[in-house]
């Protein structure tokens, strides 16, 4: 009579991380042939059966890992945080007349690097708002740098200059008292 002892499996799902938004990274540690992994959630995983898989995901989420062996022995679990850092700048695109001004406003972070291109017509192109006055249509792009995770991320906004609407009453005219006359 043969006795086999199995490993007991152990999981582990690697350490916490933080990402830059579009990146990706590998998660899990180790390998063991013998041993059946499964990840959950399986959505941004390159594979979901494998000790470490390759995660990229859009926001911040939190994977578990199930690592079994032998059906009658005991499941490990482990789970792992993947943060997202998303630098966000949500601008929209605007419109004003010739000669006005508008305030571009990416929301402040102490963090942050602001960089505004081109930087004509702009007060200042180094803070996250700063006031455009165009004399024609311009699209800006801003980056924003973190300088904690050193995640960058660039972002546009066009503002489309208008003329100035001209209005025009017609000729002077003379009136006498009591005379009445069409204004066009």
């Amino acid at each position: 009579l043969n006795i086999k002892i199995d490993d007991s499996p152990v999981a582990d799902a690697g350490n916490d991380m933080t990402i830059c938004n579009g990146d990706s990274t590998a998660i899990g540690i180790g390998n063991n042939p013998t041993f059946t992994y499964e990840w959950s959630p399986s959505l941004g995983l390159n594979n979901k059966n494998i000790s470490n898989p390759i995660a990229k995901v859009s926001s911040t989420t939190i994977f578990e890992l199930v690592v079994t062996s032998y059906p009658s022995c005991p499941a490990d679990t482990d789970l792992v945080t993947v943060t997202v850092n998303k630098v966000n700048a949500n601008i929209n695109d605007t419109a004003i007349c010739l000669g006005g001004r508008v305030d571009l406003n990416v929301g402040f972070n102490a963090n942050y690097i602001y960089n505004w291109y081109p930087s004509t017509f702009l007060s200042n192109d180094k803070i996250y708002n700063p006031t455009a006055s165009p004399t024609d249509s311009v699209k800006y792009k801003i980056t924003i740098g973190d300088n904690i995770s050193g995640c960058v991320m660039t972002d546009s906004v066009k503002i489309n200059v208008n003329s100035l609407p001209g209005a025009t009453a017609g000729v002077d005219i003379w009136l006498c008292d009591g005379d009445s006359v069409q204004l066009n």
